[in-house]
């Protein structure tokens, strides 16, 4: 893939104050094929495929990002995802009845989403961190709108605790969480 493409990144940052700030960010990143997806023409011959091209991400982020007292911070996001052009394997029957996969750009999703994050140090000793993500993820494909898509969960949770003994040692622990991501078929129509 030989085409020069431009990425934009843009950011704007507000100060409220000295310990308050509002960012407005704008982002695209691009995931071209891997080597192994390149492939599919050379393992199907006879079989015409469009060469694919790289999938595409565009975020938008409105974060307020602040000190509320000395001991604690806190931190908003909202944000939106545009997935386009993602890369899934098809499968299909040829008419001699050899069965054929490829890879072709035929997805696209869209994500929006909220993350609140929580920072508290009482001391220099001790820090609490906490966050929380709730995202809503549609597939955007023709006939799949009612689908959920997999690996992508509701919501998300993450706390830290650190504890630091000596300039030199600390210990921390973490825990995560992951709400389901298994799919499910929902139906608008009673049938």
């Amino acid at each position: 893939y030989k085409k020069i493409v431009f990425i934009p990144r843009l950011a704007f940052i507000y100060s409220i104050d000295k310990k308050n700030f509002l960012k407005f960010l704008y982002g695209k990143a691009i995931n071209r094929p891997s080597f192994f997806q390149t492939l599919d023409p050379v393992n199907n011959p006879g079989v015409e495929l469009s060469p694919l091209q790289p999938e595409t991400i565009q975020t938008l982020e409105i974060n307020f990002t602040g000190n509320l007292r000395r001991d604690f911070s806190l931190s908003l996001s909202l944000f939106k995802n545009i997935l386009n052009k993602l890369i899934f394997r098809t499968f299909f029957t040829t008419s001699e009845g050899k069965i054929v996969s490829y890879q072709a750009n035929v997805g696209k999703m869209n994500t929006i989403g909220a993350e609140l994050t929580a920072q508290y140090s009482p001391s220099d000793r001790f820090q609490l961190e906490m966050s929380a993500t709730y995202q809503n993820t549609k597939d955007k494909r023709e006939k799949l709108e009612d689908i959920t898509p997999g690996y992508s969960p509701k919501f998300l949770g993450y706390i830290k605790t650190s504890l630091f003994l000596t300039e030199d040692i600390s210990f921390a622990l973490t825990g995560n969480y992951v709400d389901k991501v298994k799919q499910k078929l929902t139906s608008k129509k009673r049938i």
